[in-house]
């Protein structure tokens, strides 16, 4: 489905005199996912995780390097194209209030994206975004609040909806359980990997909780300073981890 090659991506900084450099913030990451596939990406803050994910979703530009959706050259693609595009491949960020407006109703938030791609007539409006709150198990009195009357289990809820109301086929989640206590980090990874299931999704897992990747990952990829350290399977990596860089987040990771 998916298929990153030999992907850099530099940014011009300038330091406290205004002097420019360049910060290589991905360096020749290549990496592929299956169909119905769970890659999950470890890492520690400023590894390059996030900003894979920006140019995997053509968020950002890369340096250098392809990136391949279902064969097709993402960069390369027509403005029409592109449209399908964001359809097919959504995002699920840390911070949920990132992608809810405070200005809309819950409602408004998982409608809009539907009116902007045209895939439900209004009379059926409402009830398709009853079926996507039910979906995430959120009920539908929760349609005419606003997110800040959410807690923020349920703004996560509402964001993943949201995001599926496209129908994609591929999700990316960026630490989407990061802000959520043990007990609602635990029922909302059953429910990403139920809807996996359901809608035969492939997803990009990104954190740097090992034990939240082991728990939905089939494969796991460890970031550093912008480069892809090993691939392997889930079980594997735990107990053969080539790097001495993944021994390290292993063995501090939690029990």
């Amino acid at each position: 489905m998916l298929k990153v090659e030999n992907v850099s991506q530099e940014f011009q900084l300038r330091d406290h005199l205004g002097r420019k450099r360049v910060k290589l913030a991905l360096k020749g990451v290549s990496l592929a996912l299956a169909t119905g596939e769970i890659l999950g990406i470890a890492g520690e803050s400023g590894s390059g995780k996030t900003t894979l994910a920006k140019v995997i979703l053509r968020l950002l530009e890369p340096s250098s390097g392809t990136v391949y959706f279902q064969g097709r050259d993402v960069y390369r693609l027509s403005r029409r194209e592109l449209f399908k595009f964001r359809r097919q491949a959504q995002i699920v960020q840390q911070n949920p209030d990132a992608a809810l407006d405070p200005l809309m109703t819950v409602e408004q938030v998982i409608a809009e994206p539907l009116l902007i791609h045209r895939l439900v007539d209004k009379a059926d409006l409402k009830q398709r975004v009853v079926e996507l709150l039910k979906s995430v198990n959120l009920n539908e009195e929760v349609m005419a609040g606003y997110s800040h009357q959410l807690s923020s289990g349920q703004r996560q809820r509402v964001a993943i909806a949201r995001a599926l109301a496209l129908m994609p086929q591929l999700v990316i989640y960026d630490e989407p359980v990061a802000f959520l206590d043990a007990h609602l980090r635990l029922r909302l990874l059953k429910l990403l990997l139920d809807l996996r299931r359901r809608l035969n999704l492939s997803y990009i897992f990104i954190s740097h909780d090992l034990a939240v990747l082991r728990l939905v990952s089939d494969r796991i990829a460890v970031m550093r300073n912008g480069v892809i350290l090993e691939t392997a399977p889930t079980e594997k990596f735990f107990a053969e981890p080539v790097h001495v860089h993944s021994r390290q987040l292993i063995s501090n990771a939690p029990s």
